[in-house]
């Protein structure tokens, strides 16, 4: 990146079929915990199911990662366990989106209290 940031966010959206069997959600959530505990680096880490509404387009799971700096972010994204991890998502027919953010100074219109 060129300029300096406070840190980086990535979130991804996850879309399994309809029918997804607790059992793989359960894995999901034990997967993002590998990735957590062996790659580590990582500020911030939430996983939630999303609330069902009509602009979610049949996402169900959000995962945010909050990383220090580029080199955090890079390490995770290069990470063995990672690629495991997207691996698993395929193999499971799981369509996924990824973006990530630059989180500066002028993003933060709110500080938590």
């Amino acid at each position: 990146m060129a300029h300096w940031s406070v840190a980086i966010q990535h979130v991804c959206l996850f879309r399994f079929t309809p029918d997804i069997a607790e059992a793989q959600q359960e894995e999901l959530r034990q997967r993002v915990e590998t990735c957590h505990n062996t790659i580590g680096r990582m500020r911030e880490l939430r996983f939630a199911r999303l609330v069902p509404a009509e602009g979610t387009m049949g996402y169900q799971h959000m995962l945010s990662i909050v990383f220090e700096n580029e080199a955090d972010l890079d390490n995770y994204m290069g990470h063995p366990v990672h690629s495991d991890f997207g691996g698993w998502l395929v193999a499971q027919g799981c369509e996924f989106l990824y973006f990530n953010y630059d989180l500066e100074a002028a993003t933060a219109l709110r500080q938590p209290a």
